[in-house]
Formats: C-alpha cells, structure tokens, sequence
C-alpha cells in the first residue's frame, strides 16, 4: 500500500505508525494534500512568510540548522538549486568539481553546474556509490600538474545513491577524503537529499554526516512529504545572502511556508513540536556489497540524535579565506 487510507483528519497524519515500501514518501493523492494543508492553515499554527522569508519559513530553517548542527540554513525552492548555489560559493580554488557519475547532479541537472555556474564536473566512480582517497587524489593532482593548471575546487558526495539502489558512501572512506580535502583547502559539499532515510539503515545521525562537511542540502518532498523544496545549510559567513543570490536564479517562492509546514507532520509530528518526540517507524531498504538488507528504525528510537561512537577527529569545516 503506497499510502494510507483515511487522511480524512489531522490527527491521522501524526499518529500513523504504519510502513510504506514505496516511493521517497507516501504519495498523496491531491485530495489527501489539500486536507493536510487546510488542517495545517485552519490550526492557528502557521505564520505568514513573504518570499519565503520570515513567518514559518524561518522557522523552519532555524530547526534545519539546528538538526545539521550547522550555522545557518537557507529554504531554496529545489534541491537542483540548492546543489548548484552550494558548488558555485563554494569553487575558490579552482572550478573542477569531483562528484561521483552516479549523482544526481551528474545526472539529472542537465549542464546547469556549467552554464550557470561555470563550473566543470569531473565524474568518478561508475555504477559505484563510493570513490576511494586514491581516485580523489589522483585526480587532484592530474588536474594541478598539467600544462595549463585547472585546480580542482570542490568535491561533492551524494549519500546515499538512488542510482545505486540506495548505498551509502562508505563512511571510513568519506572521513579520509575529508581530512584530504581539508589539507587541500577543498570545498566540501554533500548531496544529502535522502540524508535522514540513511540514518535509519547506518546508525550515523544526519548531524555527523553534515559536520564533515561546509554545505549540506537536504530534501524537504522526499519522505518529509512537503510539496516541494529544499535546505541548504552550512555556515553564516558562507550562506549570508544566499536569499539574494538565489534570487537572481529565480530563488524565490510567494508564501510557500504552508506547504513546507507539511514537512513537520512527517518530521516530528507537529511545526509547535519539540525535537524530543518521536519520529514515525521507517522501514527501508539498502544494498550493501551486493546483499540485499532490511533495517528498522522503530518509534521509541532516535535515529536523528543518536552518535556513531568516537568521531575521528576532522579539521574545522569551511572557513572564509581558504
């Protein structure tokens, strides 16, 4: 069943319990989506943005951040955006970006990274989720050692890979690229998209993941069930302004904070929830080394707050002037 039936009531929303095997959420028909919105708008809840600036949207970004661990979040109205805005601020040192051939921004956002950006994505990895240190580093040094220098500028890792039935890029290797890449002045990027599905079947909380790196997007349609959107975070000194960057990309939405409220119910039950209650049971499934598993994350669990035992130590994340 992709979706549960009697989405008649508020209420139904926040209390279901049961599994969905499908999808990146529960699909809602346009019926179920326009009751979830007049229940949101008719509670008394929800604060006017305008331009998606203030009311709720901002509320929702404070949360963000604070989920990530991060400074500063920013709403941007798609994750396509939102990867682009991340790799541009973040190409100081050179305008190649590593990205793996199996990512979404490899993939599907056409040549946006280069006609809006002017950057050049170098793909790594075939039909692989993970790229190892080895090919970071080899490719570092092929772009810096040629005749005409072409610095690599950021590397960016998607985790974990739809096209890749969900993997997750190896962990260990992830952190060795990190201290790398920090050693280079490398900017540091991460499509986590599906980032809190893979909490669930890891065991590594979405703030871990996002403190390794200087930017962080995160999904708001994909299992959070808004209507669309995305979290850009990362730094204040980094994302300051990136309202009116995004802007002049056509950024901006007219009050979309109803919509993105809707992303709450899923989160923790209600936008005037605290972070201590209870995300709903999620069951998903992920391949790992061509094994097929299944892992669950049960209500009483706090998949989004719990460690992964002791971090190796990482040098301190984006800093203006690297």
């Amino acid at each position: 069943m992709c979706r549960p039936a009697g989405f008649g009531r508020l209420a139904d929303l926040s209390e279901d319990r049961r599994v969905h095997f499908c999808s990146d959420g529960l699909a809602l028909s346009p019926a179920e989506y326009a009751q979830l919105l007049s229940g949101l708008a008719s509670d008394g809840g929800v604060t006017a943005d305008e331009f998606s600036r203030g009311g709720i949207v901002a509320t929702l970004e404070e949360r963000m951040a604070a989920m990530l661990g991060k400074e500063m979040a920013v709403f941007i109205p798609s994750g396509t955006l939102a990867n682009n805005l991340a790799l541009r601020l973040l190409a100081r040192r050179g305008r190649r970006v590593l990205v793996q051939r199996e990512s979404h921004i490899y993939n599907d956002s056409g040549d946006c990274a280069h006609e809006l950006s002017g950057l050049t994505l170098v793909p790594l990895a075939p039909e692989r989720a993970t790229f190892t240190l080895a090919e970071v580093a080899a490719e570092v040094a092929r772009a810096e050692e040629g005749r005409v220098s072409t610095p690599v500028g950021v590397i960016s890792i998607e985790s974990p890979v739809r096209r890749v039935l969900g993997e997750a890029f190896d962990f260990a290797e992830m952190q060795r690229i990190v201290l790398f890449a920090r050693e280079k002045q490398i900017g540091l990027h991460l499509d986590g998209a599906r980032l809190f599905l893979a909490s669930a079947y890891t065991g590594i909380s979405p703030q871990r993941y996002a403190e390794l790196f200087d930017t962080v997007y995160v999904s708001l349609y994909k299992y959070f069930n808004a209507a669309g959107g995305a979290i850009l975070a990362g730094p204040r000194e980094l994302l300051d302004g990136l309202y009116h960057h995004a802007g002049c990309l056509a950024g901006a939405s007219v009050r979309p904070g109803l919509m993105r409220r809707s992303r709450c119910i899923f989160l923790m039950g209600s936008a005037k929830g605290s972070s201590a209650q209870r995300p709903q049971r999620i069951i998903f499934g992920t391949r790992s080394q061509s094994t097929k598993t299944v892992k669950s994350c049960a209500p009483q669990q706090q998949p989004m707050s719990h460690g992964c035992g002791s971090p190796t130590e990482v040098p301190q994340p984006y800093r203006s002037g690297c």
